[in-house]
């Protein structure tokens, strides 16, 4: 019977990523950005544009450009560089890899919530609405299932510090990693639901829209970490071939995320950044 080791484990992931994230992602962010050129010209919206055409163009060409690098360098490494065999730890070469592919994705991530800031500055709403709704965390997520997931937590955080054979160092970093990335979410969430949005020309309709996805979003990701760091928590402090299989989770979830953030929101009336409406 073969059995199948770290390294293969760890190739196959980057492999696999390298494809979700610097090819099918980008082809996706790609098609939709000119989808959203000639279905919505910057001529008949321009509060939707805040850079010229030749800007975004440029923008979307850094992108493929960035995508393309990163394949370059993971390729390299991988086979002619031969990096699994002179990596004693398999995670961190995963790791390395990983933030090699991630850097497009952020640099796309970047220019969006600069256009953002942007278009915040350059479009003013003179008059002013005032919504008696009450927001709350609860519109999104019963009493239950966020008191499961606060226990789920705690119950994460047992696991690692009960795990003796991490030793104090790991323990703590780990649970800190853990608080830190759950920390992230929750402030996300907070930011979307009582923060001020950038875009001020959306409809109610539309940002009720955005905000449930980005909550959604965030209580998927939290729950996802807990389900993640509880694994690792479970690891020994050596990498054995049952541990390596980890990276499968970690690399789905990256995956997933990526796919999730590679279409650009727009509202679904995009009458209201027609400049004839204010």
């Amino acid at each position: 019977m073969t059995v199948i080791t770290p390294e293969t484990i760890i190739l196959l992931a980057i492999l696999v990523q390298a494809l979700v994230i610097s090819v099918v992602s980008p082809f996706r962010w790609g098609q939709q950005q000119m989808r959203l050129f000639q279905k919505y010209p910057p001529s008949q919206y321009p509060k939707f544009y805040v850079y010229s055409i030749k800007t975004e163009c440029t923008l979307l060409s850094v992108r493929v450009l960035l995508d393309l690098i990163a394949l370059f360098v993971i390729g390299y490494l991988l086979f002619s560089a031969n990096i699994l065999s002179k990596q004693t730890n398999v995670f961190t070469t995963w790791v390395f890899c990983t933030a090699i592919q991630l850097v497009p994705s952020l640099y796309s991530l970047i220019t969006l919530e600069l256009s953002a800031i942007k278009r915040k500055k350059k479009v003013t709403v003179n008059t002013k609405k005032f919504s008696l709704v009450a927001r709350s965390i609860f519109d999104h997520i019963s009493l239950i299932h966020l008191t499961l997931l606060c226990l789920s937590a705690l119950v994460t955080l047992n696991i690692i510090f009960s795990n003796t054979q991490l030793g104090t160092t790991k323990q703590f970093g780990l649970s800190a990693l853990f608080v830190v990335t759950n920390l992230l979410l929750a402030h996300r969430i907070y930011v979307a639901i009582y923060g001020k949005n950038h875009d001020k020309l959306i409809k109610d309709e539309d940002r009720t829209n955005k905000r449930n996805q980005d909550v959604q979003r965030s209580l998927l990701g939290i729950a996802a970490a807990i389900l993640i760091f509880s694994l690792l928590g479970m690891m020994g402090a050596k990498t054995s071939n049952q541990s390596i299989w980890l990276i499968v989770p970690f690399s789905v979830f990256i995956q997933l995320a990526i796919l999730n953030r590679s279409q650009r929101w727009h509202a679904e009336d995009m009458d209201v950044y027609k400049s004839t409406n204010l």
